[in-house]
C-alpha cells in the first residue's frame, strides 16, 4: 500500500500524538508499505530521510499552518499519488487531508485522540467543523474504546470507526546514556517518575498531595519530565507541603534523557482527571514506561485505565481520589515484590500487545474491510 501521512506535530517536536505518528510511520514500513510524511519544521531540526517533508517553520503557528499545508498536501499526492492519505488530527492535519480528498479523490484515515472529539468543548464553529471532516473520513480510528465512546456521542460513525491503541517503543537503544548526575542522588530512594506536559488533567497535584502524606515514613523522590502551564501552580505547592527535597521539575528533556529517566524509575504515576472537557484519551507514557518494566499507577478516567490493567501491569484508582493515590503508592512501597511481578506483566503486555507492527497491521485489515 502507498500513503502519504499528514501530521502537524511529528517527531523531533514533542508530544504524543507526534510519537503516535512517528511508530505509525515504522509500522507500515515494517508492513512492506510506502509512506510519505507531511509535517511542521521544528527548532534543531536534522537532516532526514527523504520521506519526510517539513513545511517552513515560519509557518508553524496555530492560525497560519493550514495556507501552506493545504498545497503541499496537495503536490505530494499529486506526485505520489497515494492510495490513502492519513491525517493524525481533525485540525489543520485533517482540513488540509480533506480538501486534497475532495480534489482528487483519495480516500482518507482520521485519527482521534480524546480530548480532540469531547463533546464538552464542542462550540458550534469547531463541531460543525470536527463533524464536517470526520464524516468525509474512510475509516476514523480512536486510540481507546473511550474515544470511540466520545466519537459515537458526536454522531452516527460506527459504520467506520475503529478502535486501534497506540504503540510504543523504547525512545532511546542506549542504556549507556546516564541521567545528568544533579538529578542522580535518588540511591537508597524510591523514585517516582511522570513524563506529561503540564496540564491539570494529568494529576501532578494529586501525586504531591499524596507525596505530602507519605515523605514522613517512607525515602520518596518525585522527578517531572515537562512542562507547561500547570507548572505555575505545582511549584508553589511543592513550597507549601515542604517538598523540596523530594520533588525535581526537570523541564524539557529529549527522548534519550526520558530514556534514562524510565530506566532509573521504581513507579510511574499519572493519576489523570478531566478539565473541563480536556481528557487523556489512552496514555502512550504508560506504555513505555511498561517497556522498562516500570508498573503505573493512574485513574478511571478518559482511556487511562486502557494502559494499565489494574491489578496486573499496575494500580487504577478512581479520578481525582488523592487518598486512592497515596494507598495504591503505599501498596508498592511496602512490597516491592508487587512492583517487580506487575513490572514485567507491564513489559511482556507492552512488547506483546503495543508494537508498531501490530498498529500498522490493524489498520491496514480496517482499509482493507471497508
Amino acid at each position: 500500500m502507498n500513503f502519504l501521512l499528514v501530521s502537524g506535530e511529528y517527531p523531533p517536536a514533542k508530544g504524543g500524538i507526534g510519537r503516535y505518528a512517528a511508530n505509525l510511520v515504522s509500522g507500515l514500513g515494517e508492513a512492506g508499505a510506502s509512506v510519505q510524511v507531511i509535517a511542521m519544521a521544528g527548532e534543531g531540526q536534522d537532516s532526514e530521510e527523504s520521506m519526510i517533508n517539513r513545511v517552513p517553520a515560519i509557518f508553524n503557528r496555530k492560525f497560519l499552518r493550514l495556507f501552506p499545508l493545504v498545497p503541499m498536501v496537495l503536490w505530494r499526492a499529486l506526485m505520489n499519488r497515494p492510495q490513502y492519505l492519513i491525517a493524525m488530527t481533525w485540525t489543520h492535519d485533517g482540513l488540509a487531508t480533506w480538501i486534497a480528498s475532495t480534489l482528487l479523490r483519495i480516500p482518507y484515515v482520521l485519527h482521534v485522540h480524546g480530548s480532540d472529539v469531547n463533546p464538552v468543548r464542542r462550540g458550534k464553529l469547531r463541531g460543525i467543523v470536527r463533524s464536517f471532516v470526520m464524516r468525509g473520513a474512510s475509516v476514523l480510528v480512536a486510540n481507546s474504546e473511550f474515544t470511540k465512546l466520545l466519537v459515537d456521542d458526536i454522531g452516527n460513525f460506527e459504520r467506520q470507526t475503529v478502535t486501534i491503541r497506540p504503540s510504543a517503543t523504547r525512545l532511546s537503544n542506549n542504556d549507556q546514556i546516564p541521567v545528568d548526575e544533579s538529578e542522580s542522588d535518588a540511591i537508597d530512594r524510591v523514585v517516582l517518575l511522570t513524563v506529561a506536559r503540564l496540564y491539570r488533567r494529568k494529576g501532578h497535584a494529586l501525586v504531591l498531595r499524596a507525596l505530602g502524606d507519605l515523605v514522613d515514613q517512607y525515602s520518596l523522590i518525585y522527578k517531572i519530565a515537562g512542562d507547561g502551564p500547570e507548572r505555575a501552580n505545582l511549584e508553589p505547592l511543592v513550597a507549601q507541603l515542604g517538598l523540596g527535597d523530594h520533588v525535581e521539575f526537570l523541564g524539557e528533556r529529549s527522548d534519550n534523557e526520558i530514556d534514562a529517566l524510565y530506566r532509573s524509575a521504581d513507579i510511574y504515576i499519572s493519576p489523570s482527571l478531566e478539565d473541563r472537557g480536556d481528557v487523556e484519551g489512552f496514555g502512550i507514557s504508560f506504555i513505555e514506561a511498561a517497556l522498562h518494566g516500570v508498573p503505573s499507577i493512574t485513574a478511571y478516567s478518559g482511556g487511562s485505565a486502557e494502559a494499565v490493567v489494574d491489578g496486573i501491569t499496575g494500580i487504577v484508582v478512581q479520578s481525582g481520589d488523592q487518598q486512592g493515590v497515596t494507598c495504591a503508592l503505599k501498596t508498592f512501597l511496602d512490597d516491592p515484590s508487587i512492583r517487580k511481578r506487575m513490572g514485567q506483566a507491564a513489559l511482556i503486555r507492552a512488547e506483546n500487545e503495543f508494537s508498531p507492527r501490530r498498529q500498522a497491521d490493524e489498520l491496514i485489515s480496517a482499509i482493507e474491510n471497508l
